[in-house]
């Protein structure tokens, strides 16, 4: 058994009136996070939950998320965090194939444990739990069940869902030990210090909004909470975050708000899949510090980064518009604790203190390395000097007239075009070609004419899609694309309109 200080436990010693938590109720200690997640484990216990027990939660981002995170990491149980925006339905099924032994869901997603076979169980923290009676002091945690000094980092502590956009989602077993690799690797890129607070702008059931938790804490800085209204540029703006981490859609809020007058960010960290080289341009040439990460859950979010530099360029008067120049490239760095390779098709491979347990099925841990303890991502890319390149999922490519399609290629030929935020490109069976690409369009202004033809001067005709069809149909998966389900509503849509 491997063993570590809580991470909480050693800021709340060092420096108890330090702010761990910020929220729009107010600031949290890193005394009172120590204290509240130390009454909630005798809670739970209180309440049956034993060590290895997993419970289910249904909830946006809160401050009792995090507290739950810190007493579940402390005592052994297990915590598996769904996404409350999924239908009721879909929240159900993968409940059931889950089986947590408890659940609770938040006041809004409370109606989806109505009539369940789900045993509820309440994560507020109570201090009249009858076995937290001493927790009022510094050193009151001798009389609970876990002790923040003596935390085994190898059992299992969290699973979390993958996005499921190239299959059906899987559950990932994360250890303690998978997590705090990561966040101290990946402090050696983008340095976070006691002095800086990091937005949660990414939920707690995704692995990048987790990564951030571990972040923080490690480092001792501020986890800042966002408010309902999700208000990122307004969080920015104020200066009250250093950090923060975005996906594609985000970094164009906080480029429509630019300039941000009070900012002190320090690091804004990309990811969670293609984001618009175009945009990056335009967030460095204003002085927005970028950086753009390729990760996954089963490597507990980072595993490679690049720090893009200012190039000189003409700056884009017009905040609307984003200028076709490619994002500055440098040396790109693999976190310390993930090693990557290639093999013979390209697809990228990782081994690691960071790769996680395993997948999560029936009940317990199934090891996902293969026998030469090398983990297959299904992702294919290729080293460009310095700088890892990722080319797509070999579960994506398609056949369209006998020539082998790889639609992220596609998708990063659209998003070139000045109009363009974003792009998915999705197959659609066709009885002449097998199968053909569609686009689906989120247009960054009005001026839309024109698309067509400047693609056909950059693909061959197999590539070029069919239609160009609007983005709402694009649905997403843990804030995902989820590629297998807008093709479905597509080839629905397309059926229909041919009948």
């Amino acid at each position: 058994m491997a063993v570590v200080t809580c991470p909480v436990w050693s800021q709340a010693l060092t420096r108890p009136d330090a702010v761990a938590a910020e929220h729009s109720g107010g600031a949290v200690s890193y005394l009172a996070l120590h204290r509240r997640a130390q009454a909630l484990v005798a809670t739970l216990s209180d309440q049956g939950v034993q060590q290895g027990q997993v419970i289910g939660t249904v909830a946006d981002n809160c401050v009792e998320l995090v507290v739950l995170a810190i007493a579940c990491w402390r005592a052994g149980f297990i915590w598996a965090p769904f996404n409350p925006r999924w239908r009721g339905d879909k929240i159900y099924q993968q409940l059931l194939e889950l089986a947590p032994d408890w659940v609770w869901a938040d006041k809004v997603s409370q109606a989806i444990l109505t009539d369940t076979p789900f045993k509820a169980v309440d994560i507020s923290y109570s201090a009249s739990s009858s076995s937290v009676a001493g927790c009022s002091t510094l050193n009151g945690f001798d009389c609970c069940d876990a002790d923040p000094e003596d935390i085994d980092v190898l059992r299992p502590f969290d699973l979390l869902q993958t996005s499921g956009s190239s299959g059906q989602p899987k559950f990932v077993a994360h250890c303690l030990h998978n997590h705090l690799c990561n966040a101290k690797a990946s402090s050696d890129i983008i340095t976070v210090n006691q002095d800086d607070g990091w937005l949660l702008s990414l939920p707690l059931y995704h692995i990048a909004g987790m990564a951030i938790l571990f972040r923080c804490f490690n480092a001792g800085a501020r986890l800042v909470l966002t408010s309902k209204d999700g208000d990122l540029p307004g969080h920015v703006s104020i200066g009250r975050v250093t950090h923060v981490s975005l996906v594609n859609a985000q970094l164009f809020d906080l480029l429509m708000a630019l300039p941000l007058p009070k900012s002190k960010l320090k690091a804004v960290l990309l990811g969670g899949s293609a984001i618009n080289k175009a945009a990056i341009a335009e967030a460095i040439d204003a002085g927005v510090p970028c950086y753009s990460s390729y990760g996954m859950t089963e490597a507990s979010s980072q595993i490679y980064t690049i720090r893009h530099k200012k190039k000189d360029h003409p700056r884009c008067q017009d905040r609307n518009e984003y200028k076709v120049v490619d994002a500055p490239k440098s040396k790109g760095q693999i976190l310390a604790c993930i090693d990557v390779t290639l093999d013979e098709g390209s697809q990228i491979l990782l081994k690691g203190d960071a790769l996680a347990l395993g997948y999560w099925q029936q009940g317990g841990v199934v090891d996902f390395r293969e026998q030469d303890g090398w983990f297959q991502t299904g992702d294919i890319g290729r080293w460009d000097g310095h700088v890892l390149t990722i080319t797509g999922r070999r579960d994506n490519a398609f056949i369209c007239g006998g020539e082998n399609l790889q639609p992220e290629s596609i998708e990063r030929i659209i998003c070139a075009y000045p109009a363009v935020k974003n792009a998915l490109v999705v197959p659609v069976a066709d009885a002449k070609w097998g199968q053909i690409p569609i686009a689906l369009i989120d247009w960054k202004r009005e001026q839309r004419e024109g698309l067509d033809d400047w693609l056909g001067q950059r693909v061959n005709g197999l590539q070029r899609p069919r239609q160009l069809m609007p983005w709402r149909y694009v649905r997403f998966n843990n804030n995902k694309l989820d590629r297998r389900a807008t093709a479905r509503i597509v080839g629905e849509l397309i059926a229909k309109s041919s009948d």
